[in-house]
C-alpha cells in the first residue's frame, strides 16, 4: 500500500459528518473523490492529509507520540520527520478540479 488511513471520522457540533472511513491507496493508483457541494470531499481530503486535529483521526497521530497506524509503501513509519515531510507532500498535492473544466475537456476529446 502507498497510503492507508483507518477510522476517519468528523463531527460538526453534535452532527456526525463522516464515520468509520477506511482508505487504502495502492502504489501507482490515482484516486478521485467526487461528490456534490457540501458532501464532505474537502473535509475528507484535509483529514487524509492530516491537516485537521489529531482527535479526528484517533489511529493517526502526526505530532504527538506514539505515532501508529500510518502505512507508507507497505511499511509502518515511526520517524517524526518522515511524517512532517509526508504531510507537506500531501498538503501540496491536495487540489481542486473544476467539474465544468473536466466536462469541457471530455466533450472536446469526444468531438475530435
Amino acid at each position: 500500500m502507498l497510503l492507508e488511513r483507518k477510522e476517519i471520522q468528523k463531527t460538526y457540533g453534535k452532527q456526525l459528518l463522516l464515520k468509520d472511513i477506511h482508505l487504502s491507496i495502492p502504489k501507482g493508483q490515482a484516486v478521485a473523490i467526487i461528490g456534490g457541494n457540501g458532501t464532505g470531499k474537502s473535509t475528507l481530503l484535509k483529514m487524509i492529509a492530516s491537516i485537521r486535529l489529531k482527535k479526528e483521526m484517533p489511529e493517526l497521530l502526526w505530532v504527538f507520540p506514539p505515532i501508529n497506524s500510518f502505512l507508507m509503501f507497505g511499511q509502518y513509519e515511526h520517524h517524526l520527520l518522515v511524517h512532517v515531510l509526508l504531510l507537506t507532500a500531501w498538503a501540496l498535492a491536495y487540489s481542486f478540479v473544476l467539474m465544468s473544466l473536466f466536462l469541457y475537456l471530455v466533450r472536446k476529446r469526444r468531438n475530435m
